[in-house]
């Protein structure tokens, strides 16, 4: 059975050990608080009392330190857990109590092993140790203390003494020898952290190779590589492989970098290149103009790398034509004319872009350029070959030889049944879209002639878009309007919808204005007359509202004397 170890019990326990030390000595035979712990069984006799119990006292710290000598040497030496806390120095019983039975601990971790703080030992948990149980650790393996592996009364599988606090003691130098003086001093830390192996931070700067230009971007493992037993080496992972980091030979360019010139031009590689980069070559180290081939133009910028692609400057190289180097980004749309697609026929050595053709030699074409053509970027008749296509894949051998080739119908095929098949050179003209050429001469071939007012009026007047927001040009053309309310709006409210003649405006309007009224009143069904000739037409066609809107009231009309003349008031004369 196991007996929860506490103070109170502890303090219990030492009084009867002390009150039984104080009995005779037949008595001190005869009672015991209890079992002692496994570990002290060879002690759990009547006669062995006095080697942990002074007389008439309870344990000791002097009789626990003398048995325990390899936790008595850090306590003298205030170090660990027990060596700075004087209590826990001299308090022995208050954390380990004994009596308890065979199976009983014999130490007391406050609030729990797990959860105990390391830090009063001395060392602090951090990083990736803070996450590690107390086993990880505290095994018989890495017990380095010698005294402690000495020790007859520990055992190195449960205890907490002779650990190291240098890494290499718990970490293998898998460095294999290479930073002996930092390892021997202890400083891992120079470089690596508790959160991380692989959390390395190094000042190359303090290194016999300080990293300069292109070195310093280059990962670790580019220069240090892995290597096995014998210097052979390996891919990185490799079991027993290590990284290696010094001795590295690093006094000329060739210990690392393979020449590419095989040795034809010296090992002194700082005469052309620098560590800014192998291809920024040194000014003037090399003199391009007693070549084959003097680099003019854009040519000058080009990298060495950009035509000699194998680093080999021996090998011939064919320069005559412009395609021995240059892809035709025209796709042999040029194949067929007088130059055979020769590029200096449109470029120079100066750019690609832009070309040497304008206007003037467009002219030489089947399309001469004139009018607002002549204006238009090159880009909006000589679009990609295909989407992302590669600057300069442009069509140019182009199909158009009419404006719907190239241009959309914003008139959306209203003219497609005329005469002209809607050719836009009816009423347009190269040199600009609007104005069209296109008038009042022209309207009278339609079928609504324009006359009276109606030259006067705008053309967007009756030629609306087609749509809100429509784009311009896109205009209604092809009308349905005859007749006046077509167009017109009925300002008498229906008044005269039951005419003969539907509404019948033209018996009393004209197209040259609309208040012109020309109106017999003898043709209506009241014939004015003597007094009525002389009478203002407002004074018998009023204004009122006529089917929601205000108009002149003219039928129908009280023709009936009283309906429009009050009857007058005759005295009675039979009075008189």
């Amino acid at each position: 059975m196991r007996f929860p170890v506490t103070r109170y019990r502890a303090r219990a326990i030492a009084l009867a050990v002390a009150a039984l030390l104080s009995a005779p000595a037949t008595s001190r035979a005869q009672f015991s608080p209890g079992p002692l712990a496994s570990v002290h069984g060879a002690w759990d006799k009547a006669t062995a009392c006095l080697e942990c119990h002074e007389p008439n006292k309870a344990t000791t710290a002097a009789r626990c330190l003398a048995c325990h000598k390899a936790l008595g040497t850090r306590v003298s030496a205030a170090r660990g857990y027990h060596g700075r806390d004087r209590k826990r120095a001299t308090e022995c019983a208050s954390c380990h109590a004994d009596h308890g039975g065979r199976e009983a601990e014999l130490v007391a971790w406050p609030g729990g092993r797990e959860s105990f703080e390391h830090s009063l030992t001395g060392y602090q948990m951090e990083g990736r140790h803070a996450a590690l149980g107390c086993r990880s650790c505290h095994i018989a393996a890495l017990v380095r203390a010698g005294d402690v592996r000495a020790g007859r009364n520990l055992r190195l599988d449960v205890t907490y003494l002779g650990l190291s606090t240098r890494c290499a003691e718990c970490h293998g130098d898998v460095h294999r020898d290479q930073f002996q003086a930092q390892v021997a001093r202890g400083d891992c830390a120079t470089c690596h952290t508790a959160y991380g192996w692989n959390s390395v931070t190094i000042d190359h700067e303090k290194t016999k190779f300080p990293l300069r230009g292109k070195h310093a971007q280059l990962e670790c493992e580019k220069c240090h590589h892995a290597e096995a037993e014998g210097g052979v080496l390996v891919a990185a992972g490799t079991p027993n492989s290590f990284v290696r980091y010094h001795p590295l030979s690093h006094e000329a360019c060739i210990d690392c970098h393979k020449d590419p010139h095989q040795n034809r031009y010296g090992t002194d590689c700082a005469r052309c290149h620098s560590e800014s980069g192998w291809r920024a070559i040194a000014s003037g180290a090399f003199d391009h103009e007693r070549t084959r081939y003097p680099l003019r133009g854009r040519h000058r910028s080009v990298t060495c790398e950009q035509c000699h692609k194998d680093a080999s400057f021996k090998n011939p190289m064919a320069f005559a034509r412009c395609a021995d180097c240059h892809s035709d980004v025209h796709g042999g749309q040029f194949a067929a004319a007088a130059s055979k697609g020769a590029c200096d026929a449109c470029h120079s050595l100066d750019a690609f872009a832009p070309a040497r053709y304008g206007a003037a030699e467009h002219l030489r074409t089947r399309f001469p350029l004139t009018g607002a053509h002549a204006a238009t970027p090159c880009a909006a008749c000589h679009i990609p070959t295909a989407k992302d296509a590669p600057r300069g894949s442009l069509q140019f051998r182009l199909k158009a030889q009419v404006c719907a080739d190239c241009h959309a119908d914003r008139h959306g095929s209203q003219f497609a049944s005329a005469a002209s098949k809607g050719a836009c050179d009816v009423c347009h003209t190269v040199d600009a879209f609007a104005p069209a050429r296109y008038g009042a001469e022209e309207h009278q071939r339609t079928r609504f002639p324009l006359a009276g007012a109606h030259l006067a009026v705008a053309c967007v007047a009756c030629h609306v878009p087609t749509a809100k927001g429509a784009p311009k040009g896109s205009v209604q053309f092809r009308l349905k309007a005859q007749v006046c309310v077509d167009c017109h709006a009925d300002e008498h409210g229906g008044q005269f919808a039951s005419s003969r003649e539907g509404l019948g405006c033209g018996r009393c309007h004209g197209d040259r204005s609309w208040h012109a009224v020309p109106f017999d009143h003898r043709k209506t069904r009241f014939a004015l007359d003597g007094a009525h000739e002389r009478a203002a037409c407002a004074a018998c066609h009023r204004t009122e509202t006529i089917g929601g809107r205000r108009s002149v009231r003219y039928r129908p009309v009280e023709t009936k004397c009283r309906g429009c003349h009050a009857t007058a008031s005759v005295p009675d004369r039979r009075t008189k």
